[in-house]
C-alpha cells in the first residue's frame, strides 16, 4: 500500500478536491435533515428535536377542547326556553354598576330594542364558532397544518372566521360582566386573575395568529412572483 507523504495530506485537507468537498457538504445536509425527521441511521430522532407532528396534536387538543366548551354553550342556549326571552332583563342587569360606559351605551341603543334578534345571533354564532373550532383540530389531525390544497385552505379561512368571531363574541362577555383591562387586585384575593371570558379570548386571538401565518405566507410567496416577472 502507499504511503501518503505528510505535506502532500496536509494539502489535500486544506485544498480538498470539489468532487470531495461537495460529497462531504451532501452528507451534512442529509445528516441535518435526517435529525431532524428522525431517521438518522435507522435511529430515534434527538430529544432537542420537537417533531411537528406532537405540535399538531397539542393544538389540535386545545382547539377540540375550546369548540366542545362554544358547543355546550349553544347548546345550553337553544335548548333553554328561557334564553330568548331573558336576555333583555340580563342584559339591563349587566348594565346598572358597568363601569364600561361605551359599551353600556352601546348595549341599550342596539341590543336592547333588538333582543329577539341578538338571541338568535347568539346561538348560532355559538354554535358556528363551536364547529370552526373542530374543523380547526380536524386539519391540525390531517397533517395540513401548512394548507397547500385547496380544501385545506377553504378550511382553515373558515377556521379564522370562527376565532374573530369568538374572539369577539368572548371580549364582548367579558366587559359585560363588568370587567375592564385585566391587572394587579389585592381588593379581591379569592378570584381568579383572569375571567374565563377573558382567558378565552386571548387564546383565540393567539390561535388567530398561528392559522393566520400560512395566509401571510402565500401571499408573500405571491407578491415575490409577480415582482420577479
Amino acid at each position: 500500500m502507499a504511503q501518503v507523504h505528510p505535506l502532500a495530506r496536509q494539502a489535500q485537507a486544506e485544498h480538498p478536491h470539489p468532487l470531495a468537498r461537495q460529497a462531504q457538504s451532501g452528507q451534512t445536509r442529509y445528516g441535518l435533515i435526517a435529525a431532524t425527521q428522525g431517521r438518522l441511521h435507522g435511529g430515534a430522532a434527538p430529544l432537542a428535536v420537537v417533531r411537528p407532528q406532537a405540535a399538531a396534536v397539542g393544538l389540535a387538543i386545545v382547539e377540540a377542547l375550546i369548540g366542545y366548551e362554544w358547543l355546550l354553550s349553544a347548546g345550553n342556549k337553544m335548548l333553554s326556553s328561557s334564553f330568548s326571552s331573558g336576555l333583555a332583563q340580563q342584559v339591563k342587569m349587566a348594565m346598572s354598576g358597568n363601569p364600561n360606559s361605551w359599551w353600556v351605551t352601546l348595549a341599550k341603543s342596539l341590543v336592547l330594542p333588538h333582543t329577539q334578534l341578538f338571541a338568535v345571533l347568539v346561538e348560532v354564532g355559538e354554535l358556528l364558532v363551536a364547529l370552526g373550532f373542530f374543523a380547526g383540530a380536524v386539519l391540525w389531525l390531517s397533517g395540513s397544518w401548512s394548507p397547500v390544497q385547496r380544501w385545506a385552505r377553504v378550511i382553515n379561512l373558515g377556521v379564522i372566521g370562527a376565532l374573530i368571531g369568538g374572539a369577539l363574541m368572548t371580549a364582548n362577555y367579558y366587559v359585560m360582566s363588568g370587567a375592564t383591562l385585566p391587572g394587579f387586585d389585592p381588593s379581591n384575593p379569592f378570584n381568579e386573575g383572569l375571567s374565563i371570558d377573558g382567558l378565552l379570548m386571548f387564546i383565540a386571538l393567539g390561535l388567530l395568529a398561528v392559522h393566520m401565518t400560512p395566509v401571510w405566507r402565500r401571499q408573500i410567496s405571491q407578491s415575490g412572483r409577480q415582482e420577479g416577472r
